[in-house]
């Protein structure tokens, strides 16, 4: 009897491993994906880790005025040498199109919107950036053929834009009517782009959910949907930070509500920014520890992989591939611990954890 129990438990367990691994081959390989700090380079260790561990794709902030610092000069150096070195390892890049230039408004954090000639800025330059890395755009036929001869032929280009970070947070949308604001930034975006190329993918701001001096994602989205802006996006985008799998699981629940309330079940959720740090443990923080971020992390994805279909998940971008300066001047506890490397490449035992979640490992 004891025998044919543990036969039994062994055949199940081998079923619910097959399961697992038929559950992991559906995904896309672009589900999982990474986000690369905008003050550093992507090194050749980084684009060689990012290749091997089979990095879905990278998550980067597009500073408008480090591109255009004046009217009708562009600095195109550093964007090409980001995009074109990741798609030249077959990695796509969602690029985080904000900041205000201060030839266009006095405060950073202010939308390009309250005159025609912010407004038409804003329009030139998005048309200026899809016509650069967007499909047939001239860093790629002009450009990319010299700068990576040995880079794969047919490179992503650039197939979805972000339009600003976290609007819903005055920190980084200093509007006096952020949701009206935003609204209209999200349809001056997309009729800017959709001129171009009408087949890219407008995805919104990536919003928080919980924290000191936050909108509930969930409630800016509701108050979003009032403005008539359903037809001027394709994706929501969420960053829902938790220090428990509770928080985390509320914050796409309550904006998968919201969608459906508003009829629009059928446009996915982009995680575009989560992650755990493993600087000193913090019981009701971010901060798990070293041993812990890896755990975390795994608890996360399972809860996304487990709901992907149920909350219509379709991007997860981990905040952040490498760990920052010691020197980088952060204003939260757990960004500058946050990478599944250190500063000076050492992989982390997330690390392991990550590659496993995208195929690399077994």
């Amino acid at each position: 009897m004891r025998r044919r129990t543990r036969l039994i438990s062994f055949l199940a367990g081998l079923i619910v491993l097959a399961a697992a691994g038929t559950a992991q081959a559906r995904v896309n390989p672009h589900f999982f994906g990474v986000i690369h700090n905008s003050y550093s380079p992507v090194s050749g260790s980084d684009l060689s880790n990012m290749r091997k561990g089979r990095v879905g794709g990278v998550r980067w902030v597009l500073f408008w005025p480090a591109v255009q610092p004046a009217s009708g000069v562009f600095q195109w150096a550093t964007a090409d040498a980001v995009i074109g070195d990741l798609a030249s390892r077959g990695i796509p890049v969602l690029p985080v199109v904000e900041v205000s230039p201060s030839w266009v408004e006095p405060d950073d954090g202010m939308p390009p919107i309250d005159s025609p000639a912010a407004r038409q800025s804003w329009t030139e330059f998005l048309q200026a950036l899809v016509n650069r890395y967007g499909p047939d755009g001239s860093y790629w036929t002009q450009i990319y053929p010299s700068q990576h001869p040995s880079g794969i032929p047919s490179p992503p280009p650039v197939r979805a834009w972000q339009i600003w970070n976290e609007p819903n947070l005055p920190k980084y949308f200093t509007s006096p009517t952020p949701v009206d604001d935003y609204a209209k930034l999200v349809r001056i975006s997309h009729n800017a782009i959709d001129a171009v190329d009408p087949a890219a993918r407008i995805v919104l701001g990536g919003m928080p959910g919980l924290g000191p001096n936050t909108v509930p994602s969930w409630r800016f989205l509701d108050r979003l949907y009032s403005k008539r802006v359903k037809p001027y996006f394709d994706a929501v985008a969420l960053h829902p930070y938790a220090h428990d799998l509770d928080g985390q699981a509320l914050q796409l629940r309550k904006n998968r509500r919201v969608m459906k309330a508003n009829h629009d079940g059928a446009t996915p959720i982009w995680i575009t920014e989560m992650g755990w740090g493993s600087g000193p443990l913090q019981p009701f923080g971010i901060n798990k520890g070293v041993t812990g971020q890896k755990r975390w992390l795994v608890k996360s994805f399972n809860l996304f992989l487990d709901h992907r279909r149920a909350w219509n998940l379709q991007r997860v971008f981990w905040f952040e591939f490498r760990d920052v300066s010691p020197r980088a001047n952060y204003d939260c506890s757990f960004c500058p611990y946050s990478g599944l490397f250190t500063y000076d490449f050492q992989p982390k035992p997330s690390w392991r954890a990550f590659q496993r979640f995208t195929g690399a490992l077994p």
